[in-house]
């Protein structure tokens, strides 16, 4: 079959696909709506709590003399055991104590501003876009009607994330840390006026990515799914519905198990917000959903583990 046959070929498969999405939403578009009003109160009354002040808190952490000298004495652990510079280790932390897409945002601009090598700036991104406390132990703590599971949660990522970070460092070559301490940025560029508009637009497109991918899943769920599937699927997709979902389901044993999963995966949600992040920045990171997804099974593992004990 030569190429001018393959191209109709491609365009009438394309069309009739674009044709069966289009009677399949119109089919289910009641189930359609309810997950997007569904999802529009989880990014009101959780998502948008949750991240919308970090975001500004971000700005200022990393372009203030005074977030750049804090952020810098409290990532040199990290900067060590990850073999990355104090730069790179701040991005880290960042994305761990801020959430996400806070990581990738930060690597991102690191990178652009030649603060990091774009070898450690791929590598970061691998375990660096991590789920915030405020969500995990806020929304997830409240979901469950426990702050204690909240913060179990939120300790478990942070291991997982930990470790992942140690053993995909171990061939890593180690910077020179007295030098780079000299070429610490001091420069203040933050401003109040700017940074509040820059993340109300990135809120905008974090809730945009948590309506799609909640209205995408309603239209799986016509088909007949158990609870265990249905949990795994929303985990897969968004992590903020699969949220709601796992608080509320009879999965007994499993709901810290798929809750742990959820966080640590993030969803491909999370996934498409750090693609966009980073490659506005010209940085690739092919490895990040395997990456993740290992994560995510090794955090589902710890709990289960945790839960039959």
């Amino acid at each position: 079959m030569n190429i001018k046959t393959k191209q109709p070929l491609l365009s009438f498969s394309l069309f009739l696909l674009i044709g069966f999405c289009l009677f399949w939403v119109f089919r289910y578009i009641d189930a359609v709506s309810s997950a997007v009003s569904s999802a529009l109160s989880v990014c009101i009354g959780s998502i948008i709590p949750s991240i919308f002040p970090f975001l500004i808190l971000s700005e200022f952490l990393t372009k203030t003399v005074e977030g750049k000298r804090f952020f810098s004495i409290c990532a040199r652990p990290f900067s060590f055991l990850f073999r990355v510079s104090e730069r790179g280790a701040c991005a880290y932390l960042g994305g761990l104590l801020l959430g996400f897409p806070i990581g990738a945002k930060q690597i991102a601009e690191a990178y652009e501003a030649k603060e990091i090598e774009k070898s450690e700036a791929e590598h970061l991104l691998l375990f660096s876009n991590n789920t915030g406390p405020a969500f995990v132990v806020g929304c997830l703590g409240g979901l469950f009607g426990s702050f204690q599971k909240g913060v179990l949660l939120y300790i478990g990522q942070c291991v997982i994330s930990l470790l992942c970070g140690i053993f995909l460092s171990l061939k890593r070559k180690r910077p020179t840390f007295a030098k780079e301490r000299k070429t610490v940025a001091l420069s203040s560029s933050f401003s109040l006026a700017e940074a509040i508009p820059r993340a109300a637009i990135q809120m905008l497109s974090i809730c945009g990515y948590v309506l799609f991918f909640s209205a995408l899943s309603s239209l799986l769920f016509p088909l007949y799914f158990c609870p265990y599937g249905k949990a795994f699927i929303l985990s897969l997709l968004e992590i903020g519905t699969a949220s709601s979902f796992i608080a509320r389901a009879p999965l007994s044993l499993f709901s810290l198990p798929f809750a742990a999963f959820a966080i640590c995966f993030s969803g491909l949600s999370v996934y498409f917000q750090g693609k966009e992040l980073w490659e506005k920045a010209s940085l690739r990171c092919p490895y990040y959903l395997p990456c993740k997804l290992l994560q995510g099974i090794a955090a589902f593992l710890l709990f289960l583990i945790f839960s039959l004990c």
